[in-house]
């Protein structure tokens, strides 16, 4: 049976996607560049070409690439620690013993840090769709949630690693994800949230009963949040009680809180009503456009006229006025007037 602590364990499995120099356009900076070297500044690299330095020891010589601007011989492109939204070229390889100090060859067959956006845990079956290797330059954007078939097609907020959740593993035409820390604040930015699995943390898109999430995906209670979901994969998928509406009006309005008349904005001569309790903003007026947001121009008797705000709950009203039913009409009043 499906549960929550089912899922915290669901194992991912990783489908390893490698990335071709193969384009038929090719770069002189690229070219040119010694892929691999050490360096300390881009000089040391050679024209066109980029020093990584942050996070790379020694400094990695290499160069930006895409489907249409080839890596050299012995190099493939792929997305590397410093940056998860550009590709670059990799020294390509068998083993460990194919890479310089300090680097390891990961799944897709390029030297990283063993730290590196690029996971190489797709050898053991427990991974997610597509490692962030690429042939082409993913989303400039995070898109934690869209559609995907390789992590080529995902792009992961603060350069966290990309991975796609794929279909194969019960998510309905695949989810881009990354891989985050479940302990972290917000590591997965606005919008998403880190689900704790049994391979660690992936983002997830978070929720709330006024979104909606993609067909074939279920917005349900999770920890402290919500997360869109593959239907069905929660036992029982409670859905996040509606947020509560707040709409009182706001200063000056009509019916909003006052002390005199300078506060009161809205209508042909705005005063602050206090006579029979708190006071609240209202006008004479000939009509309800003379009222504003919510305004109703209503007959007080003597052949005179006032503005009101029509209400529909509590909410629609300034504190300490209630929504109170006059004459069939619902109005915001001062709940010692309400009878």
């Amino acid at each position: 049976m499906k549960s929550s602590a089912a899922y915290l364990m669901l194992a991912l499995a990783l489908s390893v996607a490698g990335c071709s120099s193969d384009s038929t356009v090719s770069s002189a900076a690229i070219s040119a560049a010694a892929v691999g070297d050490s360096c300390a500044a881009d000089a040391d690299c050679g024209a066109g070409a980029t020093c990584l330095t942050a996070g790379f020891p020694g400094g990695l010589c290499t160069a930006e690439c895409s489907g249409t601007v080839a890596c050299p011989d012995g190099s493939l492109c792929a997305s590397l620690a410093s940056d998860a939204n550009t590709a670059y070229c990799a020294v390509s390889c068998n083993s460990n013993d194919d890479c310089r100090n300090g680097y390891t060859c990961n799944s897709i067959g390029v030297c990283n840090p063993p730290t590196s956006g690029t996971s190489d845990a797709g050898t053991d079956g427990s991974g997610d769709a597509g490692d962030a290797g690429t042939d082409v330059t993913p989303p400039s954007s995070p898109n934690i949630g869209a559609a995907c078939a390789t992590a080529s097609e995902c792009a992961a907020p603060g350069g966290l690693e990309a991975l796609c959740l794929s279909e194969a593993n019960g998510f309905p035409a695949g989810t881009c994800s990354a891989a985050c820390d479940p302990a972290g604040a917000n590591t997965c930015g606005d919008g998403a949230a880190c689900l704790p699995t049994s391979v660690g943390g992936r983002c997830v898109s978070a929720c709330t009963a006024e979104t909606t999430c993609r067909t074939a995906y279920e917005c349900c209670n999770f920890g402290a949040g919500a997360l869109c979901l593959p239907d069905g994969l929660l036992a029982s998928c409670t859905a996040p009680a509606p947020t509560p509406v707040d709409n009182r009006p706001a200063p000056g309005e009509i019916a909003a809180s006052c002390v005199d008349d300078s506060e009161c904005t809205v209508g042909p001569a705005p005063v602050c009503f206090a006579q029979f309790g708190p006071g609240l903003c209202t006008s004479g007026c000939a009509d309800d456009a003379d009222c504003g947001v919510n305004g109703v121009c209503g007959d007080v008797g003597g052949g005179q006229t006032f503005c009101f705000r029509s209400c529909t709950a509590e909410t629609d009203c300034a504190v300490d006025f209630v929504c109170c039913d006059v004459g069939g009409a619902s109005i915001c009043l001062d709940g010692g007037l309400c009878r």
